[in-house]
This record gives structure tokens, sequence and C-alpha cells, in this order.
């Protein structure tokens, strides 16, 4: 009877075993599809949010590149500050000066990096990841018409390192997520077992009465055809 029983919870605790495995397993590669899908999701959301803010600054410097440079500094200053989505903003003219920039120790020097193509662009303004003075970033050149002529271009920057602090922050959110939901399951399985286990044992002795019953019958059925015989 020990035999059997040692036996049984062998079987019960493989069954759990390989529950617990499906489950954990499950959970983490849906996790890990959903936490790919929404980083491939921000990247597009950081490229939009990009382009449509420095739509917004190309529309607002038309009314104020007439300012002294002061003025101007002064008021991207204060727009910069309300566009938490971008880390720099940089106009650049005709003669590749750097007519405003966030750093303002980089306000009237040369900008010597890459000269946006926008012939390519017909949109007026594109998307891509480059190299500046801040480090690696993200960037988006929107180029600067006054009645159909050129007049330079402006860069809204968002930094490589704001870029890994979100993507860090949403895995970091997903880890936790996951966590939770698989102590949630274990817990969940933990007391579902319970009640397997019971009625297993349950099933288990009435199996061995009925084994017991027919065995019985068996060697009485036995005797008796003895006997008659």
């Amino acid at each position: 009877m020990k035999n059997k029983n040692n036996k049984l919870e062998s079987i019960r605790k493989e069954i759990k075993k390989t529950q617990l495995i499906l489950i954990t397993a499950t959970t983490v590669l849906l996790s890990l599809g959903g936490l790919f899908i929404n980083i491939k999701s921000n990247d597009k959301a950081f490229n939009q949010d990009l382009q449509n803010t420095s739509d917004l600054i190309t529309r607002i410097y038309s009314f104020t590149k007439d300012y002294d440079q002061d003025a101007l500094r002064d008021y991207m200053d204060s727009v910069v500050q309300e566009l938490p989505e971008v880390d720099v903003i940089s106009i650049v003219d005709t003669d590749n000066k750097r007519i405003y920039h966030t750093h303002h120790e980089l306000i009237n020097t040369q900008y010597d990096g890459k000269t946006p193509d926008f012939t390519s662009h017909k949109l007026g303004f594109y998307t891509e990841n480059d190299i500046g003075p801040s480090g690696p970033q993200r960037r988006t050149y929107s180029a600067i018409y006054d009645e159909g002529l050129y007049e330079g271009f402006i860069m809204t920057i968002r930094l490589q390192t704001s870029i890994k602090s979100v993507t860090l922050r949403t895995v970091s959110l997903f880890l936790t997520v996951t966590l939770i939901a698989v102590l949630i399951e274990l817990f969940l399985s933990r007391v579902l077992f319970r009640k397997i286990k019971k009625e297993f044992y349950s099933f288990a002795e009435d199996f061995e009465g009925t084994k017991f019953l027919v065995d019985s019958m068996r060697a009485n059925n036995h005797d008796f055809t003895n006997k008659l015989h």
C-alpha cells in the first residue's frame, strides 16, 4: 500500500511540475512578445513625435525669425521647456551657422555635421539616427522656407539616452507584470492542486476498495467452483 501511495505521489508531483513549467513558459513567452511589440511601437512613436514637434517648431519659427538673437533664444528656450519629448533644438541657416541651439554655447558656431538632403525627401522633413555634440541621437530635419526660398533647417533631437531610458522603463514594467502574473498563477495552481490531491487520493482509495472487493469475489467464486466440482 505504501509503495502505491508513493507512486501516486510521484505521478501527482510530475503533473504539477509539468503544469508549472507550461504556465511559466507561456506567461514569459507572451510577455516577451508583448514587450517586443511595445518597443517597436515606441520606436515608431518616437519618430512620429519628433516629426510632429519639428513641424510645430518650424511653424513657430516662421513667426519669430525676425526676432533679435536674444529674443529668439529666450522664446525658443520657453518652447523647449514645454516639450518634454524633445531634448535639443538647433536652427541652422544657409551659411551653416547655428542661429539657435538649446545649448547656448553653440549659438553662432559653425554647424559641421551632416547637411540634410531635402531633394530626396519631398515632404521637407525626415528622421534618422546620428551623432552630434550631445552624443548619439535621433533627429528630425525640417527645411525652412520663406516664400519658396530655402533659408536653412531645424533639427529636433531626442538623445539616445532618453530613448533608452523610456525603453528600460518599459522593460521593467513588463518584467514586473510578468513576475506578478507568474506568482498569481503559481498561487492559483497551488490551490487547484490541493483540491486535485484530495480528489486524487479519494479516487485512489475508492479504486483500492473496489479492487479488493473484486479480488474477494474472484476468490469466493473460485472456492465455490472447486466445491461444486
